[in-house]
């Protein structure tokens, strides 16, 4: 007996996979290159906590788009791709990287973070969005940031110039 069904009787049961958008293709396509970063890092495999902070921020940032058309999430996904592969930071940072918009351009407050993610990755968000907001002055960066607060491996990162803490 064949157990196959032809495309028609799955369109009209409902059974076929859903089709992404281009949106969420190049959405899914960034958040697995960041996760396949991460996988070749040297860090312990927190990958639930980095796939429940890209979650939150996705639904978070659901429908906004930057200026060049492209999903408002594409940035956090770099950010933290970066602070993964160029910094060699673990999933403090790389979660507190997709939540760094959050705060400051949703409707979701550091406690909404605090209560989901915990004391270290709000306190990251928020002085992000204080650098962001001007209240540390230009002297701040948000490198120095990710590598203070994070139990992340710590490096100093200083004009270009890496080493460890």
């Amino acid at each position: 007996m064949d157990d196959t069904k032809d495309t028609k009787d799955i369109k009209e049961t409902g059974e076929a996979a859903s089709v992404l958008s281009a949106d969420e293709q190049m959405i899914q396509d960034g958040f697995n290159a960041l996760l396949n970063d991460y996988l070749k890092s040297n860090h312990r495999r927190k990958v639930e906590r980095i796939t429940k902070a890209f979650n939150f921020a996705n639904q978070a940032h659901a429908g906004v788009k930057r200026r060049s058309g492209e999903p408002y999430i594409m940035h956090p996904i770099a950010v933290a791709r970066i602070v993964c592969r160029e910094m060699g930071l673990g999933s403090t940072s790389i979660c507190s990287a997709l939540l760094h918009d959050v705060v400051e351009d949703t409707e979701y407050t550091v406690e909404d973070i605090r209560d989901m993610f915990g004391d270290k990755i709000a306190q990251i968000v928020d002085g992000l969005t204080k650098i962001s907001g001007g209240i540390f002055g230009e002297q701040a960066s948000a490198c120095s940031l990710y590598t203070t607060y994070a139990d992340d491996d710590p490096i100093c990162v200083n004009r270009g110039v890496r080493r460890k803490l």
